[in-house]
Parts: C-alpha cells; sequence; structure tokens
C-alpha cells in the first residue's frame, strides 16, 4: 500500500489544505483503490472560526467530483475532514505503474476564504 499528502494554499493567510491520499493495489487485476482524503486547517493564531457552505471540485485520474457540505473549522490548528472519497478499479499501465493527478479547488460561501490550490 503506498500513502501521502501534499498541502496546497488559499487566499486566507489562516486556512490551510491538505490533501491525504493511499492506493491498494490488487496486482491479480493490474488495477489499485485509490482513496483521497481533503482536509482544512485553520491556524490558532486566528480569532475566531470559519463555517459556511462549501463548494469544492476534486479531480481523481481525470474524473470530477463535485461536493458542498457544510463545514465548520474551529481556529485551533487541528485539520478537520471536509471529504474523503474511495474510487475502486483504476487500471494501471501494462508494466504494473500508474502516475495520476488528484486536485482540489474551491471555497467556503459567505467567507473570505474563496479559493484552494492544491494538486
Amino acid at each position: 500500500m503506498a500513502s501521502g499528502s501534499f498541502i496546497g494554499y488559499t487566499n486566507n493567510q489562516y486556512i490551510t489544505p491538505r490533501i491525504l491520499w493511499s492506493s491498494t493495489p490488487n496486482a491479480a487485476t493490474n488495477t489499485s483503490d485509490v482513496t483521497v482524503t481533503f482536509q482544512l486547517m485553520k491556524s490558532s493564531s486566528s480569532s475566531s472560526s470559519t463555517y459556511g457552505i462549501g463548494a469544492w471540485t476534486i479531480n481523481i485520474n481525470e474524473t470530477t467530483y463535485n461536493f458542498g457540505p457544510t463545514i465548520t473549522i474551529p481556529a485551533n490548528g487541528t485539520y478537520v475532514t471536509v471529504y474523503q472519497k474511495t474510487v475502486t478499479g483504476i487500471p494501471h499501465n501494462t508494466d504494473g505503474t500508474k502516475r495520476m493527478y488528484i486536485g482540489v479547488s474551491g471555497g467556503i460561501s459567505g467567507t473570505t476564504y474563496t479559493s484552494t490550490t492544491i494538486y
């Protein structure tokens, strides 16, 4: 099983987005199941929580998923999971390798947080 994480940025200096990913390969079918988790963290140096209705798009292996949960991000420096998606049976190349794109864009309406860039 392979896994990793990467951090992006927003237009709000206090909010940091992060993507966690993991993949479980199946050698018999030359595929993998991939789980992607999108999280947000608000710095404890901020004075208040951020809350509202999110509007994000996540792209996993050239397939787009839209999600818009109501979310609260406390100003405590702890990551909050916004969305998690598992995609099963992603085919590998004939030599067993696979490169894929994972990206998120969006924001929370009614707040100063209006953009996420992470890929």
